[in-house]
């Protein structure tokens, strides 16, 4: 049994045609399952409109946290605290296939 489908609309979040999680129809640009980070998952799953700074995310021990802006690759998904990188671009090159 497949675990994502092709969603027929726009993703209100990051505006792009994406797959989606079968269980809780999330939009796999928005919110990427960080495998070895449950409770960040847990967050972004949760909260997944959540507004905050990168300094009151740091200043929280939150590992992401989204501006509401886009990144140069235009998401509008969750930022990591670390390296302000896009959740979903690091998602994107992860998945990647370089050959």
């Amino acid at each position: 049994m497949e675990d994502t489908y092709s969603a027929h609309y726009i993703c209100p979040d990051c505006r792009s045609f994406t797959r989606r999680r079968v269980r809780d129809d999330a939009c796999l640009n928005c919110i990427p399952v960080i495998e070895n980070d449950p409770e960040t998952t847990a967050l972004m799953l949760a909260f997944p409109f959540l507004i905050i700074s990168r300094r009151a995310a740091r200043r929280c021990g939150l590992t992401v946290y989204r501006t509401g802006k886009k990144c140069n690759k235009k998401h509008k998904s969750f930022r990591f605290v670390g390296v302000g990188g896009c959740v979903a671009c690091c998602w994107e090159y992860s998945t990647h296939d370089f050959t």
